[in-house]
């Protein structure tokens, strides 16, 4: 997590040098604050006695959430699951995005239903977040799993796990997540690996950190089963599972 702690940092950096006299304050207590870029002004709650990036103009850059929040990701033109369940009578409206049907309401068990979550993810509570200069979430903790697809124009797409940190590049690409399930998945050099059945796709393991270039390939997963790799230069090498490997075009770096 120190890595991608890490990457956060760099992006609300890189987002944001163009920002002056931008300030952080610690709350002093819960504080309803408005994110960069919001043209619809809505409660967010920000934690008490964490620090808060602001512009000038008072818009939040970063901070940490009080509760979970449904918010906008960067990526959220590649979201493929636009809904979520929740417990509700049928003679009643869906709900807003961000205020669920409690599913305890009432006096008894209430049948399931769809509600739109108008490409918005849950974010989890007590966690920090990071904010596009459009409002868009570019670095932030999940709360559920989350689909994505993976590389524009091309069918696929990727199941990434809740209660973990989910960063995107600012084209809205994703950079880096967790994978909910072990996956094949194509990374840097692959063209380098097409002489078996493979096609150049490797499979990771679920449940771990994976990166990816702005394009949809992996440069960093840890591998799930035996892999043959073939670099650049004709040199090869089989990794075991569980073996965490950076791909670049030069070769591939097996991580300590």
């Amino acid at each position: 997590m120190k890595k991608y702690a890490l990457i956060a940092c760099t992006l609300a950096t890189f987002l944001y040098t163009n920002v002056s006299s931008a300030q952080t304050i610690t709350l002093d207590k819960t504080t309803k604050l408005v994110p960069i870029g919001w043209s619809v002004a809505e409660d967010i709650k920000f934690q008490k006695e964490t620090p808060v990036e602001l512009t000038p103009d008072g818009q939040v850059v970063s901070g940490t959430l009080d509760e979970d929040t449904y918010l906008r990701p960067t990526g959220w033109r590649n979201m493929i699951n636009d809904f979520y369940y929740s417990a509700a009578s049928p003679a009643m409206y869906p709900p807003f995005f961000w205020e669920p049907f409690d599913d305890d309401w009432g006096p008894g068990p209430m049948p399931a239903m769809l509600v739109p979550t108008y490409k918005h993810a849950r974010y989890k509570g007590g966690t920090p977040i990071t904010f596009a200069s459009d409002g868009t979430v570019i670095s932030g903790t999940l709360d559920e799993d989350i689909t994505l697809s993976l590389q524009k124009g091309k069918y696929g797409f990727v199941n990434f796990k809740g209660d973990n940190l989910i960063t995107f590049y600012p084209t809205g690409a994703i950079q880096t997540a967790t994978l909910a399930d072990d996956t094949r998945l194509r990374p840097v050099g692959w063209q380098n690996n097409t002489l078996d059945t493979s096609a150049g796709f490797v499979e990771f393991k679920g449940g771990t950190q994976i990166s990816f270039t702005q394009d949809g390939y992996v440069t960093s997963g840890t591998l799930n089963e035996n892999t043959l790799w073939f670099n650049t230069n004709g040199s090869s090498a089989t990794l075991p599972p569980k073996t965490v490997v950076n791909f670049t075009p030069a070769g591939i770096e097996v991580a300590d």
